[in-house]
């Protein structure tokens, strides 16, 4: 039997999502739950798309659970940081957390040995979202055969992103398998780091959510080109 369950809610982001996590053991069977607020700690930076869904979701689960959903930041350490903050409360269904399947699929061993997903449960998916690789407007490359010519040539291309292992990152691996180019990945904090890095020229790619970056494709500042949905977004 379980002794730490984790309340998920998952928002799923094409092969990856944002979840919301906390332990669970005894809220099932507790009589006018809740009956305090809930805490909701969040894996990413504040006001990034994660971020803000979290908020979204907390914002309506109030008028449903009667008492607020308090989303607190904890970025840092590939999720460890938030996983650490989450299993250090009790297993009452009053701590949450809220990720992306990206930093589920990313976590790495050394997390995963401290932080067993068997003592998470999923609760609801509240999103599905497709990636995108991304380019600056006035950068070199302006569409994806660019970056795949540029990438059989010389040392490659590097790309930025966040996690290793993650859906943002297997989306690249794929591409540089299926093209035969060589894209190197740079593994990112965030999406805000990934904006960052990309608007600095520290790399000339990045592979991040539509959401990301929409700001910055309407202000002509990035350029999508390639998005991993049936249809153009």
């Amino acid at each position: 039997m379980k002794t730490a369950r984790a309340l998920c809610v998952l928002s799923l982001a094409c092969i990856g999502g944002i979840p919301f996590v906390g332990p669970l053991a005894t809220m099932a069977d507790a009589a006018g739950f809740p009956t305090k607020p809930i805490t909701v700690f969040n894996s990413s930076t504040a006001g990034s798309p994660t971020d803000v869904m979290a908020r979204q979701v907390a914002q309506y689960a109030r008028k449903t659970l009667g008492q607020p959903m308090v989303v607190v930041n904890k970025p840092g350490g590939g999720g460890g940081v938030m996983f650490a903050a989450l299993f250090s409360e009790p297993a009452d269904g009053y701590a949450l957390a809220s990720l992306t399947a990206s930093q589920v699929a990313a976590l790495h061993a050394e997390l995963k040995k401290d932080f067993s997903f068997e003592n998470l449960d999923f609760l609801a998916n509240v999103q599905r979202e497709s990636h995108c690789l991304v380019v600056k407007a006035d950068g070199p490359f302006k569409t994806l055969q660019d970056v795949i010519e540029a990438g059989k040539k010389g040392s490659g291309v590097k790309v930025g992103g966040q996690g290793t292992g993650s859906a943002l990152h297997l989306m690249v691996i794929l591409l540089a398998e299926q093209s035969g180019a060589k894209l190197d990945w740079v593994p990112l904090g965030g999406g805000s780091e990934s904006v960052t890095n990309l608007l600095g020229g520290t790399v000339p790619v990045i592979s991040t959510s539509p959401a990301t970056v929409n700001q910055y494709v309407e202000a002509k500042q990035m350029r999508v080109i390639v998005v991993s949905a049936e249809k153009r977004v």
